[in-house]
Protein backbone atom coordinates (compact mmCIF):
# COMPACT_ATOMS: atom_id res chain seq x y z
CA UNK A 1 0.00 0.00 0.00
CA UNK A 2 1.25 3.29 -0.37
CA UNK A 3 1.29 4.13 3.29
CA UNK A 4 4.52 2.25 2.71
CA UNK A 5 6.05 4.28 0.34
CA UNK A 6 8.63 6.88 1.74
CA UNK A 7 9.30 8.67 -1.48
CA UNK A 8 6.85 8.01 -4.61
CA UNK A 9 7.53 9.60 -7.74
CA UNK A 10 4.91 9.79 -10.17
CA UNK A 11 5.88 10.16 -14.19
CA UNK A 12 3.77 11.42 -16.74
CA UNK A 13 3.93 12.88 -20.34
CA UNK A 14 3.59 16.64 -20.10
CA UNK A 15 3.28 16.43 -23.63
CA UNK A 16 0.01 14.88 -22.93
CA UNK A 17 -2.68 17.05 -21.19
CA UNK A 18 -5.35 15.21 -21.28
CA UNK A 19 -3.68 12.01 -19.05
CA UNK A 20 -3.13 14.20 -16.49
CA UNK A 21 -6.36 13.36 -14.87
CA UNK A 22 -5.34 10.26 -14.35
CA UNK A 23 -2.24 11.14 -12.79
CA UNK A 24 -4.00 13.56 -10.37
CA UNK A 25 -7.09 10.89 -9.46
CA UNK A 26 -4.57 8.74 -8.67
CA UNK A 27 -2.73 11.14 -6.23
CA UNK A 28 -6.07 12.27 -4.64
CA UNK A 29 -7.21 9.55 -3.37
CA UNK A 30 -4.07 8.32 -1.96
CA UNK A 31 -3.20 9.39 1.92
CA UNK A 32 0.58 9.42 2.76
CA UNK A 33 2.26 9.39 6.21
CA UNK A 34 4.12 12.85 7.88
CA UNK A 35 7.74 12.69 6.58
CA UNK A 36 7.18 11.09 3.49
CA UNK A 37 7.80 12.79 -0.13
CA UNK A 38 6.02 13.08 -3.16
CA UNK A 39 6.96 14.27 -6.78
CA UNK A 40 5.06 14.25 -9.76
CA UNK A 41 7.60 14.58 -12.82
CA UNK A 42 6.27 15.46 -16.26
CA UNK A 43 8.46 14.50 -19.26
CA UNK A 44 7.97 16.85 -22.34
CA UNK A 45 8.36 14.79 -25.11
CA UNK A 46 7.30 17.28 -28.12
CA UNK A 47 6.80 20.96 -28.34
CA UNK A 48 5.40 23.34 -30.50
CA UNK A 49 7.64 25.25 -32.68
CA UNK A 50 7.27 28.53 -34.36
CA UNK A 51 6.09 27.34 -37.30
CA UNK A 52 3.04 25.30 -35.75
CA UNK A 53 4.63 21.78 -35.96
CA UNK A 54 5.49 20.23 -32.74
CA UNK A 55 9.35 18.86 -32.58
CA UNK A 56 10.62 15.97 -31.15
CA UNK A 57 13.13 17.16 -27.69
CA UNK A 58 16.04 16.06 -29.43
CA UNK A 59 18.59 19.11 -29.70
CA UNK A 60 20.85 16.44 -31.87
CA UNK A 61 18.04 16.20 -34.54
CA UNK A 62 17.70 18.35 -37.09
CA UNK A 63 13.97 18.05 -36.83
CA UNK A 64 14.82 19.13 -33.18
CA UNK A 65 13.47 21.95 -31.07
CA UNK A 66 15.75 24.71 -30.24
CA UNK A 67 17.00 25.33 -26.62
CA UNK A 68 15.01 28.29 -26.26
CA UNK A 69 11.94 26.63 -27.40
CA UNK A 70 12.22 23.94 -24.98
CA UNK A 71 13.18 26.19 -21.67
CA UNK A 72 10.44 27.85 -22.63
CA UNK A 73 7.91 24.86 -23.22
CA UNK A 74 9.18 23.57 -19.95
CA UNK A 75 8.44 26.76 -17.91
CA UNK A 76 5.33 26.61 -19.32
CA UNK A 77 4.46 23.09 -18.67
CA UNK A 78 5.37 23.35 -15.30
CA UNK A 79 3.56 26.76 -14.53
CA UNK A 80 0.15 24.42 -15.89
CA UNK A 81 0.64 21.96 -13.13
CA UNK A 82 1.19 24.30 -10.14
CA UNK A 83 -1.48 26.03 -11.27
CA UNK A 84 -3.86 23.44 -11.92
CA UNK A 85 -6.64 23.37 -9.34
CA UNK A 86 -6.44 19.68 -7.81
CA UNK A 87 -2.49 19.34 -7.60
CA UNK A 88 -2.80 22.90 -5.78
CA UNK A 89 -5.09 21.11 -3.75
CA UNK A 90 -2.63 18.75 -3.34
CA UNK A 91 0.06 20.46 -2.57
CA UNK A 92 -1.72 22.71 0.06
CA UNK A 93 -2.91 18.50 1.93
CA UNK A 94 0.60 17.62 1.56
CA UNK A 95 1.81 20.69 3.55
CA UNK A 96 -0.31 20.44 6.30
CA UNK A 97 0.38 17.00 6.64
CA UNK A 98 3.96 17.59 6.83
CA UNK A 99 4.86 15.49 3.53
CA UNK A 100 7.16 17.41 1.16
CA UNK A 101 5.62 17.47 -2.19
CA UNK A 102 7.79 18.58 -5.81
CA UNK A 103 6.52 19.33 -9.06
CA UNK A 104 9.67 18.64 -12.00
CA UNK A 105 9.22 18.97 -15.43
CA UNK A 106 12.09 17.58 -18.00
CA UNK A 107 12.87 17.60 -21.60
CA UNK A 108 12.98 14.33 -22.85
CA UNK A 109 15.81 14.44 -25.24
CA UNK A 110 16.21 10.70 -26.82
CA UNK A 111 15.61 8.45 -24.26
CA UNK A 112 12.28 9.70 -22.31
CA UNK A 113 13.48 6.27 -20.39
CA UNK A 114 16.97 7.51 -18.98
CA UNK A 115 15.00 10.51 -18.11
CA UNK A 116 12.95 8.49 -15.57
CA UNK A 117 15.27 6.18 -14.71
CA UNK A 118 18.00 9.40 -13.56
CA UNK A 119 15.20 11.22 -11.98
CA UNK A 120 13.89 7.99 -9.83
CA UNK A 121 18.13 7.24 -9.02
CA UNK A 122 18.35 11.23 -8.12
CA UNK A 123 15.07 11.56 -5.90
CA UNK A 124 15.67 7.94 -4.22
CA UNK A 125 12.44 6.81 -5.53
CA UNK A 126 11.16 3.24 -3.62
CA UNK A 127 7.94 3.57 -5.97
CA UNK A 128 7.15 4.77 -9.02
CA UNK A 129 3.67 4.99 -11.29
CA UNK A 130 3.73 5.52 -14.47
CA UNK A 131 1.24 7.30 -16.74
CA UNK A 132 -0.37 5.33 -20.05
CA UNK A 133 2.30 6.71 -22.25
CA UNK A 134 5.23 5.62 -20.14
CA UNK A 135 4.77 2.14 -19.54
CA UNK A 136 6.26 1.07 -22.80
CA UNK A 137 9.47 1.86 -20.87
CA UNK A 138 8.38 -0.59 -18.02
CA UNK A 139 10.61 -3.52 -18.65
CA UNK A 140 13.70 -1.12 -18.94
CA UNK A 141 12.69 0.75 -15.44
CA UNK A 142 12.53 -2.76 -13.80
CA UNK A 143 15.99 -3.72 -15.01
CA UNK A 144 17.33 -0.77 -13.72
CA UNK A 145 15.49 0.70 -10.70
CA UNK A 146 15.52 -1.12 -7.37
CA UNK A 147 12.06 -0.21 -6.31
CA UNK A 148 8.71 -1.20 -6.75
CA UNK A 149 6.74 -0.24 -10.01
CA UNK A 150 3.65 0.46 -11.05
CA UNK A 151 1.54 1.63 -14.21
CA UNK A 152 -1.83 3.72 -14.09
CA UNK A 153 -4.58 1.86 -16.23
CA UNK A 154 -7.62 3.56 -18.31
CA UNK A 155 -10.08 3.69 -15.48
CA UNK A 156 -7.51 5.38 -13.04
CA UNK A 157 -6.75 2.06 -11.00
CA UNK A 158 -3.41 1.26 -9.91
CA UNK A 159 -1.65 -1.79 -11.36
CA UNK A 160 1.25 -2.95 -9.93
CA UNK A 161 4.21 -4.83 -12.36
CA UNK A 162 5.13 -6.97 -9.03
CA UNK A 163 9.25 -5.97 -9.48
CA UNK A 164 11.50 -5.26 -7.57
CA UNK A 165 14.82 -5.56 -9.89
CA UNK A 166 14.62 -7.80 -12.71
CA UNK A 167 17.59 -9.82 -13.60
CA UNK A 168 17.95 -11.80 -16.48
CA UNK A 169 19.70 -15.36 -17.15
CA UNK A 170 20.43 -15.61 -20.75
CA UNK A 171 19.55 -19.12 -20.58
CA UNK A 172 16.23 -19.41 -19.43
CA UNK A 173 15.38 -16.00 -19.48
CA UNK A 174 14.31 -15.64 -15.50
CA UNK A 175 12.08 -12.73 -14.36
CA UNK A 176 12.32 -12.09 -10.46
CA UNK A 177 9.19 -9.94 -9.38
CA UNK A 178 8.02 -8.14 -6.03
CA UNK A 179 4.78 -9.67 -4.49
CA UNK A 180 1.85 -7.24 -5.46
CA UNK A 181 1.33 -5.82 -1.93
CA UNK A 182 4.24 -4.22 -2.97
CA UNK A 183 6.90 -5.88 -0.36
CA UNK A 184 10.63 -5.96 -1.13
CA UNK A 185 11.91 -8.57 -3.44
CA UNK A 186 14.20 -9.80 -0.66
CA UNK A 187 12.01 -9.30 1.91
CA UNK A 188 10.95 -12.64 3.86
CA UNK A 189 7.47 -13.93 5.32
CA UNK A 190 6.98 -14.44 9.10
CA UNK A 191 8.74 -17.91 9.96
CA UNK A 192 10.24 -18.67 6.72
CA UNK A 193 11.84 -21.85 7.97
CA UNK A 194 10.09 -24.98 9.30
CA UNK A 195 11.72 -25.45 13.15
CA UNK A 196 11.42 -29.33 12.35
CA UNK A 197 12.43 -30.09 8.59
CA UNK A 198 14.35 -26.61 7.85
CA UNK A 199 12.24 -26.70 4.64
CA UNK A 200 12.32 -22.50 3.36
CA UNK A 201 9.68 -20.66 2.48
CA UNK A 202 10.63 -18.75 -1.08
CA UNK A 203 11.63 -14.86 -0.90
CA UNK A 204 7.83 -12.64 -1.13
CA UNK A 205 8.69 -11.40 -4.53
CA UNK A 206 10.00 -14.81 -5.79
CA UNK A 207 8.54 -15.51 -9.17
CA UNK A 208 9.02 -16.33 -12.74
CA UNK A 209 8.05 -17.69 -15.85
CA UNK A 210 9.37 -21.57 -16.37
CA UNK A 211 10.39 -23.54 -19.02
CA UNK A 212 8.86 -27.15 -19.86
CA UNK A 213 12.59 -28.56 -19.72
CA UNK A 214 13.42 -27.08 -16.51
CA UNK A 215 10.32 -28.54 -14.62
CA UNK A 216 10.98 -31.71 -16.10
CA UNK A 217 14.36 -31.69 -15.27
CA UNK A 218 12.94 -30.06 -11.28
CA UNK A 219 10.64 -33.20 -11.18
CA UNK A 220 12.94 -35.91 -12.84
CA UNK A 221 10.80 -36.15 -15.92
CA UNK A 222 7.55 -36.15 -13.60
CA UNK A 223 8.41 -39.12 -12.45
CA UNK A 224 6.26 -41.95 -10.09
CA UNK A 225 8.54 -41.53 -7.13
CA UNK A 226 8.03 -37.62 -7.46
CA UNK A 227 4.31 -37.85 -8.23
CA UNK A 228 2.28 -36.80 -5.32
CA UNK A 229 -1.69 -36.53 -6.23
CA UNK A 230 -4.40 -36.38 -8.47
CA UNK A 231 -6.73 -33.13 -7.92
CA UNK A 232 -9.75 -31.93 -9.69
CA UNK A 233 -7.54 -30.04 -11.78
CA UNK A 234 -4.50 -32.11 -12.60
CA UNK A 235 -1.27 -34.13 -11.73
CA UNK A 236 1.21 -32.77 -9.35
CA UNK A 237 4.75 -33.41 -8.43
CA UNK A 238 7.34 -32.61 -6.09
CA UNK A 239 10.43 -31.56 -7.49
CA UNK A 240 13.29 -29.03 -6.67
CA UNK A 241 14.82 -26.31 -8.35
CA UNK A 242 18.13 -24.16 -7.47
CA UNK A 243 17.69 -25.66 -4.15
CA UNK A 244 14.27 -24.76 -3.67
CA UNK A 245 11.93 -27.41 -3.22
CA UNK A 246 8.78 -26.53 -5.68
CA UNK A 247 5.26 -28.64 -6.51
CA UNK A 248 4.51 -28.63 -10.13
CA UNK A 249 0.93 -28.97 -11.12
CA UNK A 250 0.19 -30.40 -14.56
CA UNK A 251 -2.76 -29.19 -15.60
CA UNK A 252 -5.63 -31.54 -16.66
CA UNK A 253 -7.66 -28.91 -19.51
CA UNK A 254 -5.40 -28.22 -22.17
CA UNK A 255 -8.41 -26.12 -23.83
CA UNK A 256 -6.27 -22.78 -22.28
CA UNK A 257 -5.12 -20.55 -25.32
CA UNK A 258 -1.07 -19.30 -23.79
CA UNK A 259 -2.30 -15.94 -23.82
CA UNK A 260 -5.56 -16.92 -21.81
CA UNK A 261 -3.99 -19.15 -19.21
CA UNK A 262 -1.29 -16.27 -19.09
CA UNK A 263 -3.85 -13.63 -18.13
CA UNK A 264 -5.92 -16.18 -16.24
CA UNK A 265 -3.36 -16.51 -13.20
CA UNK A 266 -2.06 -13.22 -13.59
CA UNK A 267 -4.29 -12.02 -10.18
CA UNK A 268 -3.35 -15.32 -8.65
CA UNK A 269 0.34 -15.03 -8.79
CA UNK A 270 0.58 -11.75 -7.05
CA UNK A 271 -1.22 -13.07 -4.09
CA UNK A 272 1.28 -13.20 -1.47
CA UNK A 273 0.46 -13.91 2.46
CA UNK A 274 1.96 -15.85 5.06
CA UNK A 275 -1.18 -18.07 5.11
CA UNK A 276 -0.93 -18.74 1.14
CA UNK A 277 0.77 -21.42 -0.66
CA UNK A 278 2.34 -19.15 -3.01
CA UNK A 279 2.50 -19.62 -6.64
CA UNK A 280 5.11 -18.72 -7.80
CA UNK A 281 5.16 -19.06 -11.57
CA UNK A 282 3.76 -20.82 -14.66
CA UNK A 283 4.89 -22.34 -17.67
CA UNK A 284 2.78 -22.46 -20.94
CA UNK A 285 4.94 -23.68 -24.17
CA UNK A 286 2.99 -25.54 -26.39
CA UNK A 287 0.15 -27.31 -25.18
CA UNK A 288 1.71 -27.56 -21.80
CA UNK A 289 -0.47 -25.90 -18.65
CA UNK A 290 1.70 -26.00 -15.96
CA UNK A 291 1.74 -24.19 -11.88
CA UNK A 292 4.37 -24.27 -9.90
CA UNK A 293 3.95 -23.68 -5.98
CA UNK A 294 5.91 -23.61 -3.09
CA UNK A 295 6.52 -27.16 -1.43
CA UNK A 296 4.59 -27.00 2.25
CA UNK A 297 6.27 -29.66 3.93
CA UNK A 298 3.62 -31.69 6.49
CA UNK A 299 1.02 -32.35 4.29
CA UNK A 300 -2.47 -30.99 4.21
CA UNK A 301 -4.99 -30.94 7.08
CA UNK A 302 -7.24 -33.44 5.45
CA UNK A 303 -4.49 -36.06 5.90
CA UNK A 304 -4.19 -35.10 9.76
CA UNK A 305 -7.33 -35.31 10.24
CA UNK A 306 -7.76 -38.78 8.57
CA UNK A 307 -7.62 -41.44 11.47
CA UNK A 308 -5.04 -43.92 10.07
CA UNK A 309 -2.42 -43.78 7.67
CA UNK A 310 -2.60 -46.05 4.90
CA UNK A 311 -5.35 -47.45 6.62
CA UNK A 312 -2.92 -48.79 9.18
CA UNK A 313 -1.16 -47.04 11.40
CA UNK A 314 -2.78 -44.35 13.63
CA UNK A 315 -1.93 -41.00 13.19
CA UNK A 316 -0.97 -38.61 16.00
CA UNK A 317 -4.04 -36.65 16.28
CA UNK A 318 -3.54 -32.78 16.36
CA UNK A 319 -4.41 -31.67 19.88
CA UNK A 320 -6.68 -28.15 20.71
CA UNK A 321 -3.80 -26.02 20.34
CA UNK A 322 -2.72 -27.02 17.01
CA UNK A 323 -6.47 -27.00 16.14
CA UNK A 324 -6.88 -23.62 17.10
CA UNK A 325 -3.79 -22.46 14.94
CA UNK A 326 -4.46 -23.85 11.87
CA UNK A 327 -8.22 -22.35 11.70
CA UNK A 328 -6.69 -19.06 12.71
CA UNK A 329 -4.03 -19.34 9.56
CA UNK A 330 -6.85 -20.66 7.31
CA UNK A 331 -9.07 -17.93 8.37
CA UNK A 332 -6.18 -15.54 7.57
CA UNK A 333 -5.77 -17.06 4.33
CA UNK A 334 -9.06 -16.65 3.56
CA UNK A 335 -9.78 -13.03 5.06
CA UNK A 336 -6.62 -11.91 2.36
CA UNK A 337 -7.94 -14.06 -0.58
CA UNK A 338 -11.00 -12.02 -0.56
CA UNK A 339 -10.49 -8.53 0.44
CA UNK A 340 -8.38 -9.23 -2.83
CA UNK A 341 -11.38 -10.22 -4.70
CA UNK A 342 -10.49 -13.77 -5.36
CA UNK A 343 -12.83 -16.67 -4.57
CA UNK A 344 -11.49 -19.56 -3.56
CA UNK A 345 -14.05 -22.22 -4.55
CA UNK A 346 -12.26 -25.10 -3.51
CA UNK A 347 -11.99 -24.24 0.04
CA UNK A 348 -11.48 -27.70 2.46
CA UNK A 349 -9.06 -29.66 4.34
CA UNK A 350 -7.43 -30.88 1.38
CA UNK A 351 -6.60 -27.38 0.54
CA UNK A 352 -5.07 -26.57 3.94
CA UNK A 353 -1.20 -27.26 3.40
CA UNK A 354 0.38 -27.65 7.09
CA UNK A 355 4.19 -26.94 7.81
CA UNK A 356 5.41 -29.37 10.99
CA UNK A 357 4.57 -25.86 13.12
CA UNK A 358 1.25 -26.28 12.38
CA UNK A 359 1.34 -23.38 10.38
CA UNK A 360 -1.83 -22.98 7.80
CA UNK A 361 -1.31 -22.31 4.42
CA UNK A 362 -4.64 -21.73 1.79
CA UNK A 363 -3.36 -23.23 -1.53
CA UNK A 364 -5.58 -23.87 -4.67
CA UNK A 365 -7.52 -20.94 -4.49
CA UNK A 366 -9.28 -19.54 -7.67
CA UNK A 367 -8.87 -22.23 -9.72
CA UNK A 368 -12.56 -22.94 -10.01
CA UNK A 369 -13.51 -20.09 -11.29
CA UNK A 370 -10.72 -19.86 -13.50
CA UNK A 371 -11.53 -23.74 -14.83
CA UNK A 372 -14.31 -21.46 -17.76
CA UNK A 373 -16.72 -21.28 -14.28
CA UNK A 374 -17.34 -25.08 -14.61
CA UNK A 375 -20.17 -26.42 -11.96
CA UNK A 376 -18.64 -28.46 -9.13
CA UNK A 377 -20.76 -31.14 -9.72
CA UNK A 378 -20.14 -32.01 -13.14
CA UNK A 379 -16.85 -32.96 -12.35
CA UNK A 380 -17.40 -36.14 -11.00
CA UNK A 381 -18.00 -34.69 -7.05
CA UNK A 382 -18.05 -37.44 -4.56
CA UNK A 383 -20.85 -37.53 -1.44
CA UNK A 384 -17.98 -36.37 0.89
CA UNK A 385 -17.14 -33.25 -0.87
CA UNK A 386 -20.76 -32.17 -1.62
CA UNK A 387 -20.80 -31.10 2.18
CA UNK A 388 -18.46 -28.17 1.32
CA UNK A 389 -20.91 -26.60 -0.88
CA UNK A 390 -23.69 -24.20 0.68
CA UNK A 391 -26.87 -24.64 -0.58
CA UNK A 392 -27.26 -21.78 -2.70
CA UNK A 393 -24.02 -23.47 -4.99
CA UNK A 394 -26.58 -26.26 -5.78
CA UNK A 395 -28.95 -24.01 -7.30
CA UNK A 396 -27.00 -21.49 -8.90
CA UNK A 397 -23.67 -23.32 -9.61
CA UNK A 398 -21.73 -20.20 -8.40
CA UNK A 399 -19.09 -19.93 -5.92
CA UNK A 400 -18.41 -16.35 -3.74
CA UNK A 401 -17.15 -15.10 -0.79
CA UNK A 402 -20.28 -16.68 1.04
CA UNK A 403 -19.56 -19.88 -0.34
CA UNK A 404 -16.25 -19.89 0.96
CA UNK A 405 -17.30 -18.81 4.28
CA UNK A 406 -19.69 -21.88 4.46
CA UNK A 407 -17.16 -24.09 3.16
CA UNK A 408 -14.89 -22.60 6.04
CA UNK A 409 -17.42 -23.66 8.48
CA UNK A 410 -17.70 -27.01 7.42
CA UNK A 411 -14.03 -27.24 8.03
CA UNK A 412 -14.50 -25.99 11.34
CA UNK A 413 -16.58 -28.49 12.25
CA UNK A 414 -14.16 -31.36 11.00
CA UNK A 415 -11.37 -29.50 13.28
CA UNK A 416 -13.85 -29.59 16.45
CA UNK A 417 -15.24 -33.00 15.90
CA UNK A 418 -12.22 -35.11 13.99
CA UNK A 419 -15.03 -36.59 11.63
CA UNK A 420 -14.53 -36.72 7.72
CA UNK A 421 -17.32 -35.70 5.77
CA UNK A 422 -18.46 -38.91 5.19
CA UNK A 423 -17.71 -40.86 8.15
CA UNK A 424 -19.38 -44.24 8.82
CA UNK A 425 -20.69 -42.50 12.42
CA UNK A 426 -22.33 -40.54 10.82
CA UNK A 427 -24.74 -43.33 9.28
CA UNK A 428 -25.48 -41.62 6.08
CA UNK A 429 -25.37 -38.01 6.60
CA UNK A 430 -23.53 -35.21 5.65
CA UNK A 431 -21.40 -33.76 8.55
CA UNK A 432 -23.43 -29.99 8.59
CA UNK A 433 -26.76 -32.05 8.87
CA UNK A 434 -25.39 -34.56 11.30
CA UNK A 435 -24.14 -31.65 13.38
CA UNK A 436 -27.44 -29.71 13.35
CA UNK A 437 -29.19 -30.95 16.06
CA UNK A 438 -26.12 -30.95 18.23
CA UNK A 439 -25.58 -27.17 17.53
CA UNK A 440 -29.30 -26.35 18.04
CA UNK A 441 -29.19 -28.60 21.37
CA UNK A 442 -25.56 -26.84 22.43
CA UNK A 443 -24.46 -30.75 23.13
CA UNK A 444 -21.39 -29.63 23.18
CA UNK A 445 -20.03 -32.56 24.21
CA UNK A 446 -21.40 -34.39 21.52
CA UNK A 447 -19.35 -32.28 19.03
CA UNK A 448 -16.08 -32.88 20.20
CA UNK A 449 -13.30 -34.76 19.66
CA UNK A 450 -13.07 -37.13 21.76
CA UNK A 451 -9.19 -37.83 21.30
CA UNK A 452 -8.24 -33.97 22.41
CA UNK A 453 -8.82 -35.49 25.84
CA UNK A 454 -9.60 -32.40 28.30
CA UNK A 455 -7.02 -29.97 26.29
CA UNK A 456 -9.73 -27.76 25.21
CA UNK A 457 -10.26 -24.70 26.69
CA UNK A 458 -14.09 -24.19 27.48
CA UNK A 459 -14.23 -20.53 26.38
CA UNK A 460 -12.32 -21.46 22.92
CA UNK A 461 -14.81 -24.13 22.37
CA UNK A 462 -18.14 -22.42 23.11
CA UNK A 463 -16.97 -19.58 20.84
CA UNK A 464 -15.80 -21.41 18.08
CA UNK A 465 -18.67 -23.38 17.43
CA UNK A 466 -20.22 -20.34 17.61
CA UNK A 467 -18.71 -18.88 14.85
CA UNK A 468 -18.98 -22.00 12.94
CA UNK A 469 -22.62 -21.92 13.60
CA UNK A 470 -22.36 -18.42 11.53
CA UNK A 471 -20.84 -19.75 8.70
CA UNK A 472 -23.25 -22.32 8.28
CA UNK A 473 -25.94 -20.13 8.41
CA UNK A 474 -28.10 -21.55 5.36
CA UNK A 475 -29.29 -18.03 4.66
CA UNK A 476 -25.71 -16.27 2.61
CA UNK A 477 -26.53 -12.85 3.80
CA UNK A 478 -26.35 -13.72 7.46
CA UNK A 479 -23.46 -15.37 7.50
CA UNK A 480 -20.31 -13.88 9.30
CA UNK A 481 -17.59 -12.79 7.03
CA UNK A 482 -14.30 -13.22 7.16
CA UNK A 483 -12.73 -10.40 8.66
CA UNK A 484 -15.14 -11.46 11.43
CA UNK A 485 -13.83 -14.44 11.61
CA UNK A 486 -10.37 -13.87 12.05
CA UNK A 487 -11.37 -11.02 14.78
CA UNK A 488 -12.84 -13.46 17.03
CA UNK A 489 -10.66 -16.26 16.47
CA UNK A 490 -7.46 -13.72 17.32
CA UNK A 491 -9.42 -12.82 20.29
CA UNK A 492 -9.64 -16.27 21.24
CA UNK A 493 -5.64 -16.83 20.50
CA UNK A 494 -4.88 -14.30 22.62
CA UNK A 495 -6.72 -15.64 25.60
CA UNK A 496 -9.30 -13.27 25.79
CA UNK A 497 -12.69 -13.92 27.78
CA UNK A 498 -16.31 -14.26 26.57
CA UNK A 499 -17.13 -10.82 27.61
CA UNK A 500 -14.57 -9.03 25.72
CA UNK A 501 -16.54 -10.47 22.28
CA UNK A 502 -19.61 -8.75 23.76
CA UNK A 503 -19.65 -6.08 20.86
CA UNK A 504 -18.84 -8.72 18.36
CA UNK A 505 -21.87 -8.51 15.30
CA UNK A 506 -21.46 -11.65 12.79
CA UNK A 507 -23.03 -9.82 10.23
CA UNK A 508 -24.64 -6.63 9.51
CA UNK A 509 -28.11 -8.80 9.62
CA UNK A 510 -28.00 -9.24 12.52
CA UNK A 511 -26.24 -6.84 14.35
CA UNK A 512 -29.55 -5.61 16.25
CA UNK A 513 -29.35 -8.67 17.90
CA UNK A 514 -26.83 -9.87 20.41
CA UNK A 515 -23.13 -9.88 20.69
CA UNK A 516 -22.96 -13.68 18.78
CA UNK A 517 -26.03 -14.38 19.67
CA UNK A 518 -27.83 -15.64 22.66
CA UNK A 519 -27.56 -19.03 24.22
CA UNK A 520 -31.30 -19.23 22.28
CA UNK A 521 -30.02 -18.87 19.08
CA UNK A 522 -30.03 -21.86 16.52
CA UNK A 523 -28.17 -22.36 13.67
CA UNK A 524 -30.44 -23.67 11.19
CA UNK A 525 -32.05 -20.71 9.47
CA UNK A 526 -32.01 -16.91 10.75
CA UNK A 527 -34.16 -16.35 13.61
CA UNK A 528 -31.97 -13.73 15.42
CA UNK A 529 -33.04 -13.46 19.33
CA UNK A 530 -32.79 -10.41 21.15
CA UNK A 531 -31.21 -12.29 24.84
CA UNK A 532 -28.13 -10.57 26.44
CA UNK A 533 -24.74 -12.30 25.78
CA UNK A 534 -23.25 -15.37 27.52
CA UNK A 535 -21.73 -14.37 30.49
CA UNK A 536 -18.49 -17.04 31.49
CA UNK A 537 -20.80 -18.04 34.02
CA UNK A 538 -23.52 -19.50 31.81
CA UNK A 539 -20.95 -21.72 30.37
Amino acid sequence: MISEAKRLLVIGNASKAARRSAIKALLWSCSFQPGDKLMLLGVLRKVNNRSGYRSKMDLSSIFGANQKTVQDELAVKKKEYINDGEINSLSQKCKISGIEFHIEVQQAGDSPREVAVRAARDFGATWVILDKHMKKDKVYLMEQLPCRISVVKHNNAIKDLQQMRVTVDPDVKRISRDAACGSHGNEEFQNPVCSVCRNRRPKIGWKRNFTFEELQAATEGFSAKNFIAQSTFGFLYRGELNGLKIVVKQMKSTSFQQEEFTSSFSALSGARHENLAVLLGICSEGNHRILVYEYICNRSLEFHLSEYLLGRSLIRPLNWDQRMKIAFGAAKGLKYLHENDIVHGKFRPSNILLTHDHEARVGNFGLSTVEHGASFFSSGATFGKLVYYAPEYAELGKASTKTDCFAFGVMLLQLITGLGTADPILRGKNLVRWARPLLKDRNYPGLLDQRIGDSYDIHQLFWIIRVAEKCLKKNPHSRISMEKVVSTLGYLMEGNTVPVLRNFSPSESESKSSPIDSSRSTCDDDKSSSGQGVETSNL
